[in-house]
């Protein structure tokens, strides 16, 4: 494939964003040099042979402009380069073959719109109207029924129309491979360019960042996210359109690991983060707890990747998920083969219930195979037995046992957990007190989503904790997971626009954080909680 993108510069200084830039773009060349030289390199015409790579704002910019010199030809910003990132990626993959483009609709004019530097060689359309001149935006352009093998040799295929999954099969069966010969434009999402800008050219945004992030994987319908927190940061890939080695050696993946190191949270949900929206709450001593966490150089591998669940809580759905599908399958051997093996923590599950799937339920037992795994396990404990769980403590390493249950009432669980059985859950919670008393779990939490149906029993909620062996209770606000309208929402939440808590549950927070309790309180810190909890399972 054609590719008519720099991949050698001059570069004139040698500053920090430099530096980032040269780690997320760590296959172009660069000769470093120094303001002095650059007006003898513009005298002789050297830069023709090699553009020069400036960050915006350098005063060089005037010597440009006064030789004539072109943006974009002969001088480079940093933002550039950066914009330039999928067309990186494309020509990476592709090599020398051909690029061919199968879909003309709307995706493949916004694509090759978007993608300029790129040379497309052909089409493939299944629409008459589109193939019967043979021309495409001034390409060849085939019909999808008449491609055979011989116009795919030397072609690599980019599935811009939305029926991937039937394209897919039609060219593995004329024996292309996926990934290899053919892949989704979905791979290379632009909406991430300005945010890999900003890993390189921003400034910090917040004064830490959960550590553990570096070291993690979290896996969500296909998605994987270096942040343990799958919804606090977009993703770095989805391995149902890339390979996972094209996905760890990806530009993306490390502007955001930039991010991380500088602080800049490029990637991340602002609403959503507990670094960012909670900053005030961390102090030193919570910050040297997770560079503890780093230290440890642990790795947690994150499974949220089926939605199977006993209950259909009215916060959540509006019906009972479950059974198996091609896709979970997929996805539930991906996490066995490259996930499992290399984690030494895995946190399970931040999607479905661990007892309501048949996939978790074959991860437990590959995960008490290894016998050397810690595991933080995620349930809403209607299944969660005492046998079960106490298989699971026996085979790992470390056990957390974190239990959903938002209410202290039977007529209030009832309303708030559809499908649940109060009467099963408390069982199970008295059963799971024990063998933390006994150190066979090394930590027990409950969660508790804080509504307006549930917030007047906060309080008994915790004295119930108290005499169950409890660790701790993480109240956390309501989300809206699309169930509520904007009216409902408003009605359930009992938080401001700005998600701080209205007056009355302000109130009863300050009551209950007030109490002389056993029990460690949490509210809506996510990551001062999970520190805890992970700390817990590798005895740190």
């Amino acid at each position: 494939m054609e590719n008519n993108l720099p991949m050698q510069f001059f570069l004139i200084d040698n500053e920090e964003k430099i530096e980032r830039f040269l780690f997320v773009f760590n296959f172009i060349e660069v000769k470093k040099i120094s303001g002095g030289v650059l007006e003898q390199i513009i005298s002789d015409k050297e830069y023709v042979d090699r553009p020069i790579l400036i960050n915006q704002g350098n005063d060089f910019q005037l010597l440009f402009n006064k030789n004539c010199l072109e943006r974009n030809r002969d001088y480079y910003f940093i933002e550039d380069i950066c914009r330039k990132w999928v067309e990186y990626e494309l020509a990476k993959i592709v090599g020398d073959r051909d690029l061919v483009i199968w879909g003309c609709g709307k995706n493949g004019k916004n694509f090759i719109k978007e993608i300029k530097n790129l040379k497309i060689d052909a089409a493939i359309d299944s629409d008459v109207d589109i193939t019967a001149s043979g021309k495409w935006n001034g390409i060849p352009c085939y019909p999808a029924d008449n491609i055979d093998k011989k116009l795919l040799d030397g072609k690599f295929v980019l599935i811009t129309s939305n029926f991937y999954q039937e394209i897919c099969d039609c060219l593995k069966e004329k024996g292309q491979k996926e990934f290899e010969d053919f892949m989704s434009f979905r791979a290379f999402d632009l909406s991430l360019t300005d945010r890999i800008c900003d890993s390189i050219l921003g400034t910090p945004k917040m004064k830490h960042c959960c550590p553990v992030s570096e070291y993690s994987t979290a896996f969500r319908f296909g998605l994987l996210y270096m942040c343990p927190y799958a919804g606090w940061s977009d993703s770095i890939g989805n391995v149902h359109y890339m390979r996972a080695d094209d996905i760890y050696d990806s530009i993306l993946k490390r502007a955001f690991e930039v991010s991380i190191k500088y602080r800049t949270a490029s990637f991340c949900n602002k609403q959503s983060c507990d670094f960012i929206f909670n900053e005030p709450l961390y102090t030193d001593v919570d910050y040297k707890k997770w560079e503890l966490l780093t230290e440890s150089g642990i790795k947690v591998g994150v499974a949220g990747y089926d939605d199977s669940c006993n209950l259909y809580c009215a916060s959540c759905r509006d019906h009972v998920m479950g059974g198996t599908s091609e896709r979970k399958q997929r996805d539930h051997d991906y996490f066995v083969k490259h996930i499992l093996p290399d984690s030494d923590v895995i946190k399970l599950a931040t999607m479905g219930d661990p007892f309501a799937s048949k996939y978790y339920g074959e991860l437990i037992d590959r995960i008490c195979e290894y016998g050397d795994k810690s595991v933080v396990l995620i349930s809403n404990g209607v299944l969660a037995t005492k046998e079960k769980v106490e298989k699971i403590g026996v085979n790992t390493r470390g056990l957390a046992v974190n239990f959903s249950v938002d209410a202290a009432t039977e007529k209030t669980y009832l309303k708030l957990r559809r499908g649940g059985n109060f009467k099963k859950v408390m069982k199970n919670i008295k059963d799971i007190g024990n063998l933390r008393k006994c150190n066979d779990v090394a930590w027990f939490s409950l969660v508790f989503v804080v509504q307006a149906e549930n917030y007047m029993e906060m309080e008994q909620f915790i004295h119930f904790a108290e005499d169950n062996n409890v660790d701790a209770i993480d109240f956390i606000k309501l989300d809206n997971w699309g169930t509520f309208t904007d009216q409902e929402f408003e009605k359930y939440a009992l938080v401001h626009a700005d998600r701080t808590p209205v007056d009355e549950l302000q109130i009863e927070l300050d009551k209950c954080f007030s109490l002389s309790s056993s029990v460690k309180l949490y509210f809506d810190s996510d990551s001062k909680f999970m520190q805890e909890v992970i700390s817990k399972t590798i005895s740190l």
